[in-house]
């Protein structure tokens, strides 16, 4: 009985993350969720909160993983000299305003996708974000094109963008 109880509440987890309802696995106000990527796979990784929940999960995705993450070979698919040099919360949305290096992504559609969904599915375990739209900083227009790939923003991203609803 024990092992089914055990069976049942893995299978429960894997449910409630694969719905992207992983916020209610994590009750805890100290602890959150920065996602990296494993084996190809975007895979959270636990993080222990020190001050505003928001300012913590973004710290911890732009350093990357650690090296004891690294050597899983648990990986991030954002460039390091990525830099956020502004963000605000608006009605759900959290506005990024990125450095130029987000428009110099590369290796194609799926590599910046990647990238791009790392940050979403780490912004919008937080409570309160829905959404994450994209500026870069002295980019005057709405639509970004980033990497020779043309890859457009034209909008706030959600996890819904990643699972097929463009």
């Amino acid at each position: 009985m024990p092992r089914l109880v055990l069976v049942l509440a893995i299978c429960i987890a894997g449910a409630l993350s694969y719905l992207g309802m992983e916020r209610l696995l994590y009750a805890s106000e100290n602890r959150a969720r920065v996602y990296f990527y494993y084996n190809e796979h975007l895979r959270p990784i636990a993080c222990q909160i020190d001050g505003n929940p928001l300012d913590t999960t973004l710290r911890e995705l732009l350093r990357g993983p650690d090296a004891a993450a690294r050597a899983k070979n648990i990986q991030t698919m954002l460039p390091a000299d990525l830099q956020i040099l502004d963000r605000r919360v608006e009605n759900g949305v959290l506005i990024l305003t990125f450095n130029d290096a987000l428009l110099k992504l590369s290796g194609g559609h799926q590599a910046i996708d990647s990238a791009l969904k790392q940050i979403v599915f780490t912004a919008t375990q937080i409570k309160g974000i829905k959404a994450v739209s994209f500026r870069i900083q002295d980019f005057a227009g709405q639509t970004l094109v980033i990497g020779g790939e043309g890859y457009i923003i034209d909008r706030p991203l959600d996890r819904a963008y990643f699972k097929g609803a463009r």
